[in-house]
């Protein structure tokens, strides 16, 4: 049992919207269809597009070449979605 209550008011909250954006237009987009989105989504092919942005953001990259959104963005999207599956319990094996 938590013996504290977490406070949300703390949060990076322009991050967060900046992250809700994202999932806002990717889902308005080319995965219109596949909602709920964690029912649809492959975790591995999850991990890979995370790395795939870590890697071009620790090349050098700021920018997603498809978005025009900061990649770090779609780097905190990809992350919170793994963390989701992980506590609904859906991991990579």
């Amino acid at each position: 049992m938590k013996k504290y209550k977490p406070s949300v008011a703390t949060l990076p909250w322009k991050a967060i919207m900046a992250v809700a954006d994202l999932k806002a237009s990717v889902e308005n987009g080319k995965y219109k269809d596949q909602q709920p989105w964690y029912k649809f989504v492959n975790p591995e092919k999850n991990l890979d597009s995370l790395a795939r942005h870590v890697g071009e953001y620790c090349s050098g990259d700021r920018t997603d070449k498809e978005s025009g959104l900061p990649i770090s963005t779609h780097i905190a999207l990809r992350a919170l979605m793994q963390l989701e599956l992980d506590i609904r319990g859906k991991d990579a094996e």
